[in-house]
């Protein structure tokens, strides 16, 4: 609503994946050596700390987190030379699907920690799928909420609550309405402010499937 305050109704899910590749090899020492590769460089801060975390509480596995530059792009090319990492962290997208479709990742269906992830982000990533496979073969490892912006000032005046429901948030638009003001604005001046609740919406507007 017309200028920023703070962040109020979430709107949406973007999830990134965790895809197993391969099996860890095993060192000269002993340890079991275990490669990951991130797309995501502005989480490299956060990755480096899951790196330190797991190595200081793990004798017998040494884990590598790698978060190049141009990730995708090295990944497709050492895919091609079948240098593969163990295990590759990368949004659900079309790399997902490719990768899947081209049997570069191991059905972990029996890994006991498939029974903590909400069915909701495991029926997206069978969505992902270009021809129905029987398993699972990614873990959901982040989950991104997208809000809106609302003019804080505006609420106190009018009385409005801040929604906490999608329906909620509907009703308090219609309720804005009646009262003769636009309840929803873009500015345009930063398209991210747009962007953010636009993406969120639009993957609602059609059937995961119509492109299939």
């Amino acid at each position: 609503m017309r200028t920023a305050g703070r962040l109020s109704v979430t709107l949406g899910i973007a999830m990134g994946m965790l895809c197993l590749a391969g099996c860890g090899q095993r060192a000269a020492d002993g340890k079991i050596e275990v490669e990951l590769v991130s797309y995501k460089p502005e989480a490299v801060a956060a990755f480096e700390q899951i790196e330190e975390r797991f190595n200081a509480t793990h004798d017998d596995i040494h884990l590598t987190i790698d978060s190049p530059n141009e990730a995708m792009t090295i990944l497709k090319t050492r895919f091609i030379r079948e240098d593969y990492p163990d295990i590759v962290g990368i949004g659900g997208d079309i790399n997902y699907s490719g990768f899947l479709d081209a049997d570069l990742f191991m059905d972990i269906s029996d890994l006991e920690e498939i029974g903590t992830v909400k069915q909701s982000y495991l029926d997206m990533d069978k969505e992902l799928e270009f021809v129905p496979l029987e398993g699972t073969y990614a873990l959901p490892y982040a989950a991104n909420a997208a809000g809106i912006l609302y003019n804080k000032d505006m609420f106190e005046e009018h009385g409005w609550e801040i929604p906490e429901t999608w329906s909620e948030f509907v009703a308090l638009c219609e309720e804005i309405e009646a009262e003769g003001i636009q309840p929803l604005y873009f500015g345009y001046k930063d398209t991210w402010t747009c962007l953010a609740p636009w993406n969120a919406l639009a993957v609602g507007l059609s059937d995961s499937d119509t492109c299939n």
